[in-house]
């Protein structure tokens, strides 16, 4: 959810000279048209072989400021997709088959995620409450079985057996996002939001951040789902984040994490966050000497180790963020925060480092936000959701795909006379050419 500002800032801080030099991988992006394909955003996935489970999220662009309009019910999702993009089909089925709690939560937006083998895990979401009449965020978790629930939605069959759910008040998150580590789950940042949006605080919402980590497990008593082991650690300024992208890493030690990459809205502004935070299971540290100039909002991302060289990658494609470079290659601010098209890069060195690169490379159109990375099943990983570069051939190499998010005529279109965006149905195959030479801009954030 996107805030209204009114004051535009609009100048050059620097300008940046590309390099084409020798890089641990070039990344290569090719358009593939599946016209029968949903036009989603802000969606959950799973993976299973060559299909992909698609759930929730929403078929319009940019939520409207006007709360009658700002999320509309029509606007829901509310068929569960299998996507086959190699095959270029498409199957569906409808939610309400299954209890309405399950099917209203699984039509909302922004639910926290992950995948655990067979088994996707959903919690949270912003969504329409029937029983309520009115848009909350959703106190669940449902839990589903991957094969199963593919195989009946391609077959038509019974979706019923292939889904549970519990309830849980501090489920209730939506914008923020899921980590695994140590057999736990980390349910990191994020807000409760309920009520119809409004973006000048008016009455018609209560909004609250969790700034928090919750930590947990969901185990099996006597037949149900239950939270076992639940941790929960407030920090109200570093916390204080939503709508961010997590990404898996390698840190120098070798040990697995997250870092919480930028997000919104810093409690003293509305404006995004520039620093990013570790998260593992021995706590959280914060990097306030880093800023991550680029992509600061939720969009397509990956993460990519270099074992060789101990460096680990996270990209972002897109999306929408406070810096963009101008056509002269100046780096400019503008704090209506615009849809971009940059891929940006942020490397984290052996020593600890991290550095921001921009690819020459861009997004053919205003895309990206709202987007996920589909990521290949049976890729070599050096960690959960990490590639292993290494491991890859030295020829361009497919290791996902970017499906849907938002798509914009223009970079800002939020409380302004023109410009619109829908939800989008574009796919595009990421390709790796590893130690292939690619052009790129360093970045260097303004003192």
């Amino acid at each position: 959810m996107k805030k209204a500002l009114y004051l535009l800032l609009f100048f050059s801080l620097a300008k940046l000279e590309a390099q084409t030099r020798f890089e641990p991988f070039q990344v290569i992006l090719e358009e593939v048209a599946i016209p029968e394909a949903p036009a989603l955003q802000s969606y959950a996935w799973a993976v299973e072989g060559q299909n992909y489970l698609l759930i929730g999220g929403l078929t319009t662009g940019l939520h409207d400021h006007r709360p009658p309009f700002s999320f509309p019910i029509d606007g829901r999702n509310t068929q569960l997709f299998v996507l086959n993009i190699e095959e270029g089909t498409t199957a569906s089925a409808p939610l309400n088959t299954l209890p309405p709690a399950i099917a209203e939560q699984l039509s909302s937006s922004n639910m926290e995620f992950i995948q655990i083998g067979e088994w996707l895990y959903l919690f949270g979401g912003y969504g329409y409450d029937s029983t309520r009449d009115d848009w909350v965020t959703h106190p669940h978790m449902t839990l589903v079985h991957v094969p199963g629930a593919i195989k009946a939605i391609r077959n038509g069959g019974d979706l019923s057996p292939h889904f549970r759910q519990m309830e849980e008040e501090a489920f209730a998150v939506t914008g923020g996002q899921l980590g695994w580590m140590e057999e736990e789950f980390f349910l990191i940042g994020g807000q409760r939001f309920d009520g119809r949006y409004n973006p000048m605080n008016g009455p018609s919402y209560v909004q609250k951040y969790t700034d928090a980590i919750r930590r947990f497990r969901i185990v099996e008593a006597e037949g149900k789902l239950a939270v076992a082991d639940y941790v929960e650690t407030v920090d109200s300024l570093q916390l204080h984040r939503r709508d961010y992208n997590l990404i898996p890493q390698v840190f120098p030690d070798g040990a697995f994490g997250y870092t919480a990459f930028a997000g919104v809205f810093r409690p003293e502004t509305d404006l995004p966050w520039l620093h990013s935070v570790d998260v593992s299971p021995q706590g959280y540290f914060a990097h306030p000497g880093f800023q991550q100039l680029f992509n600061q909002y939720h969009t397509a991302n990956l993460a990519v180790y270099d074992r060789a060289n101990r460096t680990m990658h996270s990209l972002f494609f897109g999306g929408i963020g406070l810096y963009f470079i101008g056509e002269e290659g100046d780096v400019l601010i503008d704090s209506l925060v615009p849809f971009v098209k940059h891929i940006s890069r942020v490397t984290r060195t052996a020593d600890g480092k991290l550095m921001e690169s921009i690819l020459e490379l861009e997004m053919p159109g205003f895309l990206g936000a709202s987007a996920e990375f589909l990521s290949l099943d049976g890729l070599a990983e050096t960690g959960p959701g990490i590639i292993d570069l290494n491991a890859l051939p030295e020829t361009p190499a497919l290791v996902g795909y970017i499906f849907g998010g938002i798509d914009s005529s223009q970079p800002n279109i939020f409380r302004q006379p023109t410009g619109s965006s829908d939800a989008t149905n574009r796919v595009f195959r990421v390709l790796l050419h590893r130690g292939a030479a690619g052009g790129y801009f360093e970045v260097v954030a303004p003192d």
